[in-house]
């Protein structure tokens, strides 16, 4: 291959990666939810996993396991949407919502758990573990995550302690 032939090449393949780059880009920004849109959902989806329709998104410094964090001032519940270690496939996201210093109700979020794999780590079984537990008094050490979904159960577990790690020092305990 000749010198002007080696040039013209480059010059098809930049020109391809450039195209290649523009398209990307407007398909991202096509697909993408706003902030205002993605806090909607996770307050809709709050609001039908607890049956609470007053959630208000609670100012609060940067955290980078802390997705969102909500406060119910009627029913005096806060929600909080966490993230944890890695899973088998990625991170996990959890809804822990807390009233009364205890963990009252768990929800996982989205994920890219395998499922059937990974259905005992979202089990209301293994969310009795935290559910009515002062969380002060929860050991996340002695949580036995076993065999099946070891990896799943160990993101699950992160994001909880993450939730109540956030609440503990959000509330001065």
């Amino acid at each position: 291959m000749n010198k002007r032939d080696l040039i013209k090449a480059v010059a098809v393949f930049s020109i391809i990666a450039l195209c290649s780059g523009i398209v990307l880009g407007l398909v991202v920004q096509l697909t993408r939810i706003s902030d205002e849109e993605r806090l909607k959902r996770v307050i809709n989806e709050l609001e039908s996993f607890y049956g609470s329709n007053n959630f208000e998104p609670v100012d609060f410094e940067s955290d980078a396991n802390i997705q969102y964090f909500f406060y119910d001032e009627e029913k005096d519940i806060y929600a909080i949407v966490a993230v944890g270690e890695k899973g088998y496939s990625d991170i996990v996201v959890m809804y822990v919502i807390i009233k009364d210093d205890k963990i009252a109700a768990l929800k996982a979020g989205d994920n890219k758990e395998t499922p059937g794999v990974s259905d005992s780590a979202f089990s209301q079984n293994f969310f009795a573990r935290f559910l009515d537990k002062d969380i002060l008094s929860i050991s996340f050490t002695d949580i036995e995550t076993g065999a099946s979904a070891a990896y799943s159960r160990r993101a699950v577990v992160s994001s909880i302690k993450n939730a109540v790690e956030f609440y503990i020092e959000y509330k001065g305990l």
